[in-house]
């Protein structure tokens, strides 16, 4: 359980568990405007958290480099595969090699 963040390169998404203290709609708000809502609107500490951990995020990366907003998903909803579907992952260009096997090789 717990709110994930997933960072292709251009977007950035998240997958909030079931049980996660964390309302969908203020997550993707996060994503679009970075800051959390009020505490009366649904913001609170796991929201602050994420806010926090989405700043820090943007920070890291390349000066200039920005990240569109992507998406937000709750565990067992409907777009859940979509989420996870990002995660599998892909054999590096021209070796054929998945990050597992590269670590093996050496």
């Amino acid at each position: 359980d717990g709110v994930y963040f997933l960072v292709d390169g251009e977007h950035i998404s998240a997958w909030v568990g079931r049980q996660a203290a964390l309302d969908v709609a203020v997550l993707v708000e996060l994503l679009h405007r970075g800051s959390p809502p009020p505490i009366h609107h649904g913001g609170g500490p796991v929201a602050i958290a994420a806010a926090s951990l989405l700043e820090a995020l943007r920070c890291c990366l390349p000066h200039g480099r920005l990240l569109r907003p992507g998406f937000a998903v709750r565990q067992g909803d409907a777009e859940e595969p979509r989420f996870l579907g990002a995660l599998i992952e892909d054999r590096t260009a021209g070796t054929g090699l998945s990050y597992a096997d590269f670590l093996q090789s050496l």
